[in-house]
């Protein structure tokens, strides 16, 4: 099974994502998130930070997982490529994030990604697994 593909949208982006279990979805599309934003082979996992997020359905969580991995990304000025799950429902999660602080000499950064948003957005199980999709503004 493929972790995720790109889908084609006009003037944004976005991934659709695949995973046997809820955690492999939710880390194959964080994963297919910042690989549009940087080459993640030159990214350490040098740095570490804990996610608590709380959400009324599945769908909600999964913007929301996104829309917090982008804000972290830009505050911190990081750039993450390892998503460890503590806890994972289909309401809540908490996950340790792991990644490097950007820097243009080592860093080879692609795609701005600005917002994520709920257009077209889809979770749903299967009976491979697990397939969501989301777009990206860029």
């Amino acid at each position: 099974m493929k972790s995720y593909e790109l889908i084609d949208h006009t003037a944004d982006v976005g991934i659709r994502a695949f995973g046997r279990t809820l955690e492999e979805l939710f880390k194959n599309a964080a994963v297919g998130m910042f690989e549009l934003m940087a080459d993640l082979e030159t990214v350490d996992p040098t740095a570490e930070k804990t996610l608590t997020l709380i959400a009324e359905t599945l769908e909600d969580l999964y913007v929301l997982w996104h829309q917090e991995l982008l804000f972290r990304a830009s505050v911190d000025r990081m750039l993450y490529k390892e998503f460890l799950f503590d806890t994972l429902t289909e309401r809540n999660l908490k996950a340790r994030i792991r990644g490097e602080g950007i820097n243009f000499e080592k860093h080879h950064l692609k795609k701005e990604v600005k917002a994520v948003t709920y257009h077209e957005l889809k979770v749903q199980k299967t009976k491979e697994g697990w397939v969501g999709e989301v777009i990206f503004d860029i």
